[in-house]
């Protein structure tokens, strides 16, 4: 289980960054992650896309396969959280607002999810750190700074998977 709790964080990380190595044009300050899965665009979308795609399979997978018996809130947001980047993948930009949507919906899972832990384990840190994702996107969202989404976007999935990997370490825990 540990090996593809790692695998789901990881391999799309892997993917996003051999897809900036292989795409001279992206600049980080200036582009979302999303341009590199540009269909027409980007020479690199098959491997960005797949990556969400395979990223967002095992986070759904694994949330529902042994995080339902750990916690049903957390797996039900780990779930939706995994079905949206799988939905990213799935509707690159091409699909206009439809990907805008779908991508906001990702990372307010992402959202959701250190907010609930922060509840259910009456601990500020997660909590906290979900504060900090909403205030980051602030500026992007409304003063174009940065003007590209890319490092907001990394921002909150780096603060996002350390929570992630410790459920699943407490969880391996309890089940073995």
């Amino acid at each position: 289980m540990q090996f593809l709790v790692i695998t789901s964080i990881c391999l799309p990380l892997l993917l996003i960054f051999v897809s900036i190595i292989i795409s001279p044009w992206f600049h980080i300050w200036y582009n979302a992650l999303s341009d590199l899965g540009h269909a027409t665009k980007s020479g690199a979308a098959p491997i960005f896309n797949l990556g969400l795609v395979i990223g967002g399979y095992l986070v759904s997978i694994l949330s529902t396969k042994y995080m339902f018996s750990y916690d049903k809130g957390r797996a039900v947001i780990l779930t939706y959280t995994g079905f949206m980047l799988i939905l990213i993948g799935v509707y690159d930009e091409i699909y206009g607002r439809l990907h805008f949507i779908v991508s906001v919906m990702f990372f307010l899972g992402l959202i959701a999810y250190l907010l609930y832990i922060s509840v259910k384990e009456k601990t500020f840190i997660p909590g906290t750190i979900a504060i900090l994702q909403i205030i980051m996107w602030y500026p992007h969202l409304f003063r174009d700074l940065p003007p590209g989404a890319a490092i907001p976007e990394l921002i909150a999935v780096f603060s996002f998977a350390p929570f992630y990997y410790s459920d699943y370490v407490k969880l391996n825990k309890e089940l073995f």
